[in-house]
């Protein structure tokens, strides 16, 4: 990548899982510490720590993973500020990952220049779980972000 008149390119990396994920941690944590190591500023968004998923999440109650999701609802929102002026968003996967994609459309609005990785995503329902949170998982998810970007078609030059 480049540099910009500045000297660096902003990049805000959003991760849709804490960085226990081995996927984080190569495709979200390793991408922003080499683009930092080359003069680039990145901010990465988690949507926990990896205690508080724990804590909270990790075979709790309901109401323990409920509260969860609040405080990360709420994290989210809280992250949304550094999309403003950033050069690029990295998305590895959706930013809430329950209903339809609201945050991703705020985060289009202040800044259309994104950037998916859904290389390996598979939107499949699990087989033989019954959970009532599975049930608002939007496995449209894919098919909704590539509605949000533009498609350039290139012509192939014949001789």
């Amino acid at each position: 990548m480049e540099k910009v008149e500045g000297g660096y390119v902003k990049f805000v990396l959003f991760g849709n899982d804490t960085a226990k994920n081995a996927a984080i941690r190569y495709r979200v944590i390793a991408w922003a510490d080499r683009l930092t190591a080359e003069g680039h500023r990145c901010v990465v968004c988690l949507p926990a720590s990896i205690p508080l998923f724990e804590r909270l999440y990790n075979g709790r109650s309901r109401i323990s993973k409920t509260f969860y999701f609040l405080l990360v609802l709420l994290r989210r929102l809280l992250d949304i500020r550094h999309v403003v002026g950033a050069d690029a968003v990295f998305f590895r996967g959706p930013v809430f990952p329950y209903g339809p994609p609201i945050l991703e459309h705020v985060i289009h609005f202040l800044n259309p220049r994104m950037v998916f990785d859904i290389d390996d995503a598979v939107w499949e329902p699990p087989a033989h779980v019954v959970s009532p949170f599975v049930s608002l998982i939007d496995y449209g998810w894919v098919r909704k972000m590539c509605t949000m970007l533009p498609v350039r078609r290139r012509r192939q030059q014949l001789p």
